[in-house]
């Protein structure tokens, strides 16, 4: 275990490790504050389709309560989704691997959710009221999995203590809750293959914990993550990757620590503290760097996970209190980052 927290480097905006990182698009989210929740203008989603294998921007319209459908290489908008009736809280993209069918999920303040076929020119195939006191935080779409007579399911989290619910995908109906988790503010669901024991599993990152459960074996309880250093914070982001034939999973907090558990033996692998920093966002650059969104300093640092050390501080014009970032590879001019903040815009980025 390591703590790499002082290792940053002071690097400028156009220093990056021979990087360079250049605004060259902002779309407005056309956003108003709703009851003065300003986190829902870091929603967004970002996808290559497996049919046209052309990359596409999903964004809000507030004012509207639509969802726009962004043709990244040329900037434009080529449809937009009508059916919620009140400001969106959560948009996923989801394919079946089995038939390589796409979907969008999104959901609302009032707790509708509606699933969208992609290929079919976005047809709503599903939309459904979720039994909340508050509105949807995150969902997942799974697939090819054996449980209560049904193949495919919907999981949906609450933005206030309720428990994790697993619907049917196929007609919608309430299958069970996920135990233990109604004390649990869920910010985000991840899905996890154990290959070792071919099982699946959900990864609910929440305030104070990780819980994973056992997804066919009645959502029993596999592990709860708890760390002195995350004890009081809440985690928002995290993803799943492999290393030397051990799954890893790598979750971000906004007390400013990263940590990377070891979902085998349920021990930490390595952790990193950035003092003073708000962590909101993580995802993985490449085999060798994630990339994280510091909401407190406003910047994206970089980070080097073969050598456990920040090498990058981003900052300068254009990132303003930045909370989510995407990856995206098939611009025009190569790869880049898609970004999001309080200042009401997306910025498409190139490196």
């Amino acid at each position: 275990m390591k703590d790499s927290s002082k290792s940053e480097e002071n690097n400028s905006l156009n220093e990056i490790k021979g990087l360079k990182l250049n605004p060259c698009l902002k779309y407005k989210h056309n956003f108003n504050t709703i009851n003065n929740e300003q986190r829902f203008n870091e929603i967004f989603e970002v996808f290559k389709s497996y049919k046209d294998r052309k990359e596409y921007l999903v964004s809000p319209n507030y004012k509207i309560n639509k969802i726009n459908i962004i043709l990244l290489n040329e900037n434009k908008i080529i449809k937009s989704l009508e059916g919620h009736e009140s400001h969106i809280t959560s948009i996923r993209y989801f394919i079946n691997n089995k038939n390589n069918n796409e979907y969008l999920i999104s959901t609302d303040q009032t707790s509708i959710l509606i699933i969208w076929d992609i290929p079919n020119n976005y047809k709503i195939i599903s939309k459904m009221k979720i039994d909340y006191k508050d509105y949807i935080l995150s969902c997942l779409l799974i697939f090819n999995i054996n449980l209560s007579n049904y193949k495919n399911f919907i999981v949906t989290s609450c933005s206030c203590r309720g428990f994790t619910k697993i619907y049917s995908f196929e007609n919608s109906l309430f299958l069970k809750n996920i135990a233990h988790t109604e004390n649990n503010l869920t910010n985000y669901l991840l899905l996890w293959n154990n290959k070792r024991n071919n099982n699946n599993y959900i990864i609910e990152c929440c305030f104070r914990k990780i819980c994973i459960y056992n997804l066919l074996n009645d959502n029993q309880l596999y592990a709860e993550l708890i760390s002195d250093r995350t004890a009081s914070a809440e985690h928002f982001s995290g993803f799943i990757y492999n290393k030397d034939d051990n799954d890893l999973l790598l979750v971000s907090s906004n007390n400013g620590y990263i940590e990377i558990w070891n979902l085998y033996d349920k021990k930490i692998y390595f952790y990193i503290n950035i003092n003073g920093s708000k962590l909101m966002d993580v995802i993985q650059w490449n085999i060798k760097y994630i990339m994280v969104t510091d909401y407190e300093n406003q910047s994206i640092k970089i980070i080097d996970i073969t050598q456990m050390k920040i090498i990058a501080n981003i900052s300068g014009e254009g990132i303003v209190s930045v909370r989510k970032i995407k990856k995206i590879n098939d611009l025009k001019n190569g790869q880049g980052i898609i970004s999001s903040g309080y200042d009401n815009y997306l910025k498409l980025w190139t490196l």
